[in-house]
């Protein structure tokens, strides 16, 4: 998006993130899970200045998930990535989005976390500001028509990736990262 091309291909990208999609987790404590790590080593190896964490459903933590990802960003390169919780925003985008340009302009990175695209008539401009996304998928919850659907309205080109979250345990490690193709999110 924004014109810039991934360092690395789809192809690449979905080896580094697991196979069919991401999967992490992360203890509610605060300790980062492996997998989380795995996860952000991949989405660090594309060039991007913000990225957007989309939910295809509603319950989904990618405010928590967004600050986790900093963190990590932070303890890994030592660079501070901001956090923008535009998850409720209703109406004048023409705020957050100057934010996050003001940003990248300043050399900076942001994570921004936004409400589903069913909704919420704002996630898909904001996304659409951003050079890249990751589709976030509550196992148990996210309906496939909603995961379709999200990747219709935004793209698939807009997304790196899938990461796929068991809710019920605050990002909870997947058995099944098949999943993601029988969403028919990257098949």
């Amino acid at each position: 998006m924004n014109g810039q091309q991934p360092a690395y291909g789809r192809d690449e990208m979905d080896e580094n993130l697991g196979g069919a999609g991401g999967v992490a987790s992360v203890d509610p404590g605060g300790d980062v899970d492996l997998e989380l790590e795995r996860l952000w080593m991949a989405v660090s190896s594309v060039e991007w200045r913000s990225l957007a964490l989309v939910p295809a459903s509603g319950g989904l933590p990618t405010v928590e998930l967004a600050r986790t990802l900093s963190s990590l960003g932070f303890r890994n390169y030592g660079e501070s990535i901001g956090v923008a919780d535009l998850t409720d925003v209703r109406c004048n985008l023409e705020a957050p989005i100057e934010v996050i340009r003001w940003h990248v302009r300043r050399g900076e990175r942001v994570i921004v976390a936004v409400g589903p695209c069913g909704r919420s008539v704002a996630t898909v401009p904001l996304v659409r500001a951003v050079d890249c996304a990751i589709l976030c998928i509550a196992l148990g919850r996210t309906r496939i028509d909603e995961a379709n659907d999200t990747i219709a309205r935004l793209g698939r080109d807009a997304f790196l990736g899938t990461l796929l979250v068991r809710p019920e345990r605050a990002l909870a490690p997947v058995p099944d990262p098949v999943l993601t193709r029988r969403l028919g999110a990257f098949s």
